[in-house]
């Protein structure tokens, strides 16, 4: 939503009412409740614990990255926001079926993600519920513009741990322990041999990667994933902690675990012209995700490895050291391209002085849909091409549209709702 749409009396008003619709709603059907919260991964651990949940509970969650505000009152219901936001009538038919769902039977469990941009918006969230079980995704580097340092981060985010009523899942990799005072009710996933939960990735290639994770005494074995990250494994193990923990099957876990993919927009496997390969992650642009995702291209056995990458915001004083960090990634790169002023003022210098050239393999461009034309002229077999970008702005999917085999592929892009590519084609002009 735009800022003149947030600010909007209509805006405010429903605002308003949702937040006491969804409130009542989860005071009145009490549905277990799981919440995702942290810097980076909300959205992918929450649609993987409801995938793996929803094999053998009755559940609900928003596929959609609503998870502040309005976005997240209206996800309770699994309503989303109208394409056009002054419209009254919209909001009118999104009030009633909202009241139509205390009439339904409920959901067993559900689950939500809170997101965090200022100090005080988790205290809010916790206001609004708290939950039975959490998976903390990430204490890391965000919206620094408002939240300064990170400390901050830290203290704003584990805040979901202490108002947890049964078990928080902390993914131990990106969640330092300094940051964790109560651990009575923690259960640590990730890398590290000593964590509850763990996992071994045996390969990664161009079909997936196979792996094995261990649960305490559940062990799953030889797992096929189409899921390429390791970022995104290790959530798929805190996940899949959290199933057994609500007494979902082994079986169906293990069942489920090898048919999910990837959220739109984050990490996604695609096939690209000219056999080349996609890995499509413009949802949004952290400097730990950007890190991430550069160690999972260079583990590809490509022809070339390019990076398509833009901007990224709302770093405040952070802002040149999180460019420096991703930019300490860029070896072993065979193309760069970058699209926006920020990415152009931080990341161009740094390829320069590693002796990368304009024309050759470095390019640069103001919107993503002319980078995405140029880059699929380029594009040969076995080529692998990383896309990210930031949210909102420049659409960094629209580049990854460009560079589809299969037009038709678009669908597993993110932003492609009415109401994104209402935006985009203001802002494209086409």
């Amino acid at each position: 939503m735009s800022a003149i749409e947030e600010k909007s009396g209509l805006y405010k008003i429903f605002n308003k009412l949702f937040y006491k619709l969804a409130r009542s709603y989860l005071r009145i059907k009490k549905p277990y409740l799981i919440v995702t919260a942290g810097s980076v991964g909300k959205t992918s651990a929450k649609m993987f614990a409801g995938q793996l949940l929803q094999t053998e509970k009755k559940v609900r969650y928003m596929s959609d990255s609503y998870n502040s505000g309005l976005g997240l009152y209206l996800s309770v219901f699994n309503i989303k926001v109208p394409t056009i936001i002054i419209n009254p009538f919209a909001w009118i038919w999104r009030v009633v079926v909202a009241l139509l769902n205390f009439l339904l039977p409920k959901p067993d469990f559900m689950v939500l993600e809170y997101g965090i941009s200022a100090v005080g918006e988790m205290d809010e969230m916790l206001e609004f519920a708290k939950p039975s079980a959490s998976i903390l995704t990430a204490v890391t580097p965000e919206h620094m513009e408002f939240l300064k340092d990170i400390d901050t981060v830290a203290r704003e985010e584990t805040k979901i741990i202490s108002a947890t009523k049964e078990v928080a899942f902390i993914n131990s990799d990106d969640v330092d322990n300094k940051y964790l005072s109560d651990l009575s009710k923690v259960f640590f996933f990730g890398s590290k041999s000593e964590n509850k939960a763990k996992y071994k990735i045996h390969k990664i290639d161009g079909d997936g990667a196979t792996v094995d994770f261990i649960v305490g005494e559940t062990i799953f074995e030889n797992v096929k994933l189409k899921i390429i990250s390791e970022p995104l494994i290790r959530l798929l193990c805190g996940s899949a902690a959290l199933a057994l923990h609500v007494g979902v099957s082994k079986e169906s876990i293990q069942s489920t675990l090898e048919e999910i993919d990837s959220v739109p927009g984050r990490m996604r496997l695609l096939n690209g012209a000219n056999n080349s390969s996609l890995i499509d992650d413009t949802a949004n642009f952290s400097p730990s995700a950007g890190i991430g995702a550069l160690k999972t291209l260079k583990a590809f056995n490509a022809k070339r490895r390019i990076v398509v990458f833009g901007n990224m915001h709302e770093l405040g004083d952070y802002e040149a050291k999180g460019f420096s960090d991703v930019g300490a990634e860029f070896k072993d790169i065979d193309q760069f391209v970058f699209v926006g002023p920020l990415a152009r003022k931080y990341f161009t210098p740094i390829v320069q002085k590693a002796g990368y050239e304009f024309g050759k393999n470095l390019y640069e461009f103001e919107d993503a849909i002319t980078a995405g034309k140029v880059v699929r002229k380029m594009l040969q077999p076995g080529d692998v091409v990383i896309i990210k970008g930031p949210f909102g702005g420049y659409y960094l999917e629209e580049c990854t549209k460009q560079l589809l085999n299969n037009p038709k592929d678009s669908t597993k892009l993110t932003r492609q709702s009415n109401f994104w590519l209402r935006k985009k084609r203001a802002i494209f002009n086409t």
